[in-house]
């Protein structure tokens, strides 16, 4: 008993909870695209335990392979890292991620085959990401070109599939739009890690071109695929102009961020940008939704509590890493 208790609190810190619920949203717009509405149904719940599963497989591999790197990169961010707050080794590590794989497989394989073939390729991708020799995180641009396949096409085929859609029914504008919005995204994580990077030869975008370089590419793939997003609601104009809005606000603070030189206001920056970007997630939600007055108003709540808990997280984030 002890022993699955460690194990299942390891679990839980390596389903960090901003990213899993990111990728339920993912789900649901994909589920939404063919079944017309924004609804939760019962086979959503095993695409939620899918995705948690798989997303728990994968940051266990990860913090497995940059163990010596997170000790200098997260020393101040314990929390979620057994390796660092000492609540795992690395063998507890391979048993976690190794059980949250099989569970990955069963929960998609409920879904459907298809699914179970996707969550497949999911899982060989979270390894091949973290571990030798091919290693994805160590190769700059492509892990910023690859992840969004893992983290928005995976969820949105998943929610797809799981409503009885096949990729023939995907409304592709709108997941393009998805894919090149959150390469943008994606390409600022790496900012905080540059110290560590360095020292252990991870030659990541921003280690290799630096800030603006990154700056300038992320605001690049958040126009692109902004512009398709709008293009794809621009039947519904109030929509539209919200992703535009979002888009420029996105854009304008990347431009700042490029000629920021002081790590905590670049931090500020990537975390507003994140918090933004997920206002183009509900207003996409609105615009698959048929009762957008009524579901509206949910969704603008559900904004309204995201924004206000991200606030105090980072407001915490940085409080802790400026101490």
């Amino acid at each position: 008993m002890h022993v699955a208790k460690k194990y299942l609190f390891i679990f839980a810190q390596m389903v960090r909870i901003r990213t899993t619920v990111l990728m339920y949203l993912f789900a649901l717009i994909g589920s939404s695209s063919v079944a017309g509405d924004v609804v939760v149904f019962p086979k959503f719940f095993l695409v939620c335990g899918a995705l948690t599963c798989w997303y728990a497989f994968s940051t266990c591999l990860n913090d497995y392979g940059d163990a010596e790197i997170d000790k200098i990169n997260l020393v101040k961010q314990q929390g979620e890292r057994p390796l660092l707050n000492g609540a795992g080794n690395r063998r507890d590590l391979l048993v976690v991620g190794g059980f949250s794989m099989a569970l990955a497989l069963v929960l998609s394989y409920f879904i459907s085959l298809g699914s179970l073939i996707i969550t497949v390729f999911a899982l060989i991708y979270g390894a091949i990401y973290s571990v030798r020799p091919i290693r994805i995180s160590y190769r700059g641009i492509w892990s910023y070109l690859t992840l969004p396949l893992a983290y928005v096409v995976y969820p949105f085929i998943l929610g797809l599939q799981a409503k009885g859609g096949s990729t023939m029914a995907v409304k592709w504008p709108l997941l393009i739009g998805l894919y090149i919005c959150f390469i943008g995204r994606i390409a600022l994580k790496d900012l905080r890690d540059v110290r560590g990077d360095k020292k252990f030869n991870k030659r990541t975008f921003t280690v290799r071109y630096g800030v603006p370089a990154t700056a300038y590419f992320a605001a690049s793939a958040w126009l692109v695929g902004g512009i398709i997003l709008a293009a794809f609601t621009i039947k519904y104009t109030a929509v539209a102009l919200v992703i535009f809005v979002a888009i420029s606000v996105i854009a304008s603070k990347l431009f700042k961020l490029a000629k920021e030189k002081n790590l905590t206001n670049q931090l500020i920056h990537v975390a507003s940008i994140g918090r933004i970007g997920n206002l183009i997630i509900f207003a996409l939600l609105i615009y698959l939704s048929k009762q957008r007055g009524v579901t509206s108003l949910i969704i603008l709540a559900g904004l309204v509590v995201t924004h206000i808990l991200m606030v105090r997280e980072t407001d915490l984030y940085l409080t802790k890493n400026n101490d």
